[in-house]
């Protein structure tokens, strides 16, 4: 086999071709299977770095354009100052992209450990909300939180958690047009804790459902130049949403019908240890 890919160039794409059925078909079998994947993980990492790539030239290339044109002095005092602030932005947003390519590096090559912290959901979950509410008011979007009777009690990591709500959030305050709603509600059942976040937005066409959780990956290319993100939020929430064992699905009608997210988290019910009777 190994002989094989020497004379194949360690091309992965090449497979093994035996006419007969015997235990040698049988290991040659497992030898393409084992290829095809090595060729798919290549093909992905190839795919990988070429939109890093694109995704960090495209700011970089900005700020190059706009550090010329401030060079010779021959900008009046708005423009410049508009340029200034738009170098800025791009700064930051390279700065993001940077630090989410990182923390989504370490995730896929397992450095990530679960967490063991004991986390009240609701007041998390408020905290968010709050965090939220200026941008929802300055849409004129209804933010809200429905939260179960009983308090719930998660053991998780506080970054983990809060970065995958985070990044929902986000993502539906975005893409929901001035005067819309977001609901965030929260159910338990008895091994896990329900999430729907339902937003009135933008929607999502069928075609695309199945590719949102891909990086970098954006609906629409040329209307998304305008929204902010890295294209990688959904990516790192999956990844986390995965590490707990939790599942995760995004559902929509279609464009201009509102998306629906459903998350469920594992849920084990803290004990809380009771005090030992009175003598």
């Amino acid at each position: 086999m190994v002989q094989f890919l020497i004379r194949s160039r360690w091309d992965f794409s090449q497979r093994v071709h035996f006419p007969w059925k015997d235990e040698i078909t049988e290991v040659a079998q497992a030898f393409n299977e084992m290829a095809r994947q090595v060729q798919s993980m290549l093909d992905e990492q190839r795919a990988f770095a070429s939109n890093t790539s694109h995704e960090l030239r495209t700011p970089l290339t900005a700020i190059r354009l706009r550090t010329e044109a401030l060079r010779y002095d021959t900008l009046d005092h708005t423009t410049a100052r508009q340029y200034i602030e738009e170098i800025d932005d791009e700064i930051a947003h390279l700065s993001n992209l940077v630090q989410e390519l990182i923390l989504l590096s370490r995730f896929e090559a397992g450095r990530a450990e679960v967490g063991h912290e004991e986390i009240d959901l609701i007041r998390m979950a408020s905290s968010l909300v709050h965090e939220f509410t200026p941008l929802a008011q300055a849409k004129h979007i209804d933010l809200t939180l429905v939260e179960p009777a009983t308090s719930v009690q998660l053991t998780a990591n506080m970054n983990h958690l809060t970065m995958v709500f985070r990044n929902l959030l986000d993502n539906a305050l975005k893409y929901t047009p001035d005067g819309g709603s977001v609901t965030w509600t929260i159910q338990v059942d008895a091994h896990e804790v329900v999430h729907t976040i339902q937003d009135t937005g933008q929607g999502i066409p069928a075609d695309a459902l199945a590719h949102l959780f891909e990086r970098f990956y954006r609906v629409n290319k040329a209307r998304s130049r305008d929204i902010p993100g890295t294209g990688l939020g959904l990516a790192i929430v999956k990844t986390i949403v995965d590490l707990y064992h939790g599942r995760i699905t995004i559902e929509s009608a279609g464009v201009q019908k509102g998306t629906m997210v459903h998350l469920s988290w594992p849920y084990q019910p803290i004990q809380e240890e009771l005090a030992p009777p009175d003598n």
